[in-house]
């Protein structure tokens, strides 16, 4: 397996919060914008890892997930929003989140998913 690093994001300031993901460049609907490995703190569903308990993921995605994930790459730099413009999947077995397009993204516009667990490809 080969991880090669994104080609059309940034990561600067956000107006929102902290540090954001923003496309450098046009990106289209549908279109995989990052695949990202992670680092795994297998746990069960009440426990915290508090140091990163704000930058974690579930993996795999959905009710039935194993582990908490600090992604790499930008992968946990992409902030929320209800009406996120990109979505995330998790490869189980590769090993990856993978972040997609919703919608077609301009340049310089900020990347948002949503943090829950809803939506799936």
């Amino acid at each position: 397996m080969e991880i090669r690093p994104p080609t059309k994001i940034i990561l600067k300031k956000s107006p929102i919060h902290g540090l954001g993901v923003f496309s450098s460049q046009r990106i289209s609907k549908g279109e995989i914008i990052e695949e990202c490995p992670f680092l795994a703190f297998p746990q069960n569903k009440n426990e915290q890892v508090p140091a990163f308990s704000n930058y974690t993921f579930c993996f795999p995605r959905g009710e039935r997930w194993t582990t908490h994930a600090l992604v790499t790459g930008y992968g946990s730099y992409y902030n929320h929003s209800e009406n996120a413009n990109v979505n995330w999947y998790t490869e189980n077995e590769l090993g990856l989140f993978v972040f997609k397009a919703l919608r077609d993204i301009k340049e310089g516009e900020e990347l948002f998913i949503n943090y829950a667990n809803g939506i799936v490809f």
